[in-house]
């Protein structure tokens, strides 16, 4: 299983499904280079097309066969492009309160993403830390399962305007990034094989519920769970009674306990993986 992230989140995010899945699968969660606790080197494009790119050279250079894809937030374009590219080597998609179009016809979308590709957004992105300090909440429909705790360790590998260039690049990109977004849409066809689970917490403050109805169209035959009181952290513990389902709707799994060269292996069959050293 192959987890994806976007923002705010990052691979953390993934531990609990990781967990449920441990006895039957090999989880590998990354985190894209310039997030959380991954390097941050000045110079490295965190554009969505960049990550793209640097994904699929991480699925070659580990060898990753049979995935199962777990992609959430801007991790649905990023990650969803190795399903396009090479179909054959996909066998499931579990889609979280995710997109894979352009969002900018939508005012929702339209009018936020003004303000932060402008000199008001840099200032509350990369000086206010607004992306965890605001969107990370929003992200949670019972906000109390964010804990203090957990918020801290979050904020504390985002401490400085620097550490936060690669969030402030992302958010940026629900402008740019469009026409490409919009490619991939146009070949989501190529995916139409593959079994699909669609999730989505419906108390997200980023990603209205509206916009699920996308994913059923371009899949009307996926297994589709809501979640009516989590938001985009879905994932996390509090729901982790439904991952037997999505194990009975991606049934595949392929069990591997080796570690690789530069990854950080747990007890269970996870591999934490950080840039920029396997990403090159």
């Amino acid at each position: 299983m192959l987890f994806v992230h976007g923002t705010p989140d990052w691979n953390l995010g993934s531990r609990h499904p990781i967990k449920a899945f441990s006895a039957t699968h090999r989880g590998v969660a990354v985190v894209h280079p310039g997030f959380w606790i991954s390097d941050k080197p000045a110079d490295a494009d965190c554009m969505v097309a960049a990550h793209t790119r640097r994904l699929q050279g991480l699925i070659d250079k580990l060898d990753l066969k049979d995935l199962t894809l777990v992609v959430t937030d801007f991790g649905g374009g990023i990650g969803l492009q190795h399903a396009l590219e090479r179909p054959c080597n996909v066998k499931h998609v579990v889609l979280y309160n995710t997109w894979m179009w352009d969002l900018m016809p939508d005012k929702r979308f339209a009018r936020p993403a003004r303000i932060m590709n402008s000199w008001l957004g840099r200032f509350l992105l990369s000086a206010h830390g607004f992306t965890v300090n605001m969107m990370m909440p929003n992200a949670y429909g019972d906000k109390s399962r964010l804990t203090p705790r957990i918020h801290a360790h979050d904020k504390n590998a985002l401490p400085d305007a620097s550490s936060r260039a690669a969030n402030f690049a992302c958010v940026q990109e629900m402008a740019n990034a469009g026409p490409f977004w919009n490619a991939q849409w146009e070949q989501v066809d190529r995916s139409r094989n593959m079994r699909v689970l669609s999730c989505w917490g419906m108390k997200d403050g980023f990603l209205p519920n509206d916009l699920l109805p996308w994913w059923k169209q371009a899949f009307p035959d996926a297994a589709v769970s809501a979640f009516p009181h989590p938001g985009k952290s879905c994932k996390g513990k509090r729901t982790r009674s439904w991952w037997p389902r999505c194990g009975r709707s991606s049934p595949g799994s392929t069990t591997s306990h080796q570690a690789h060269v530069g990854c950080q292996v747990s007890r269970t069959p996870m591999c934490m993986i950080h840039g920029p050293h396997m990403w090159s």
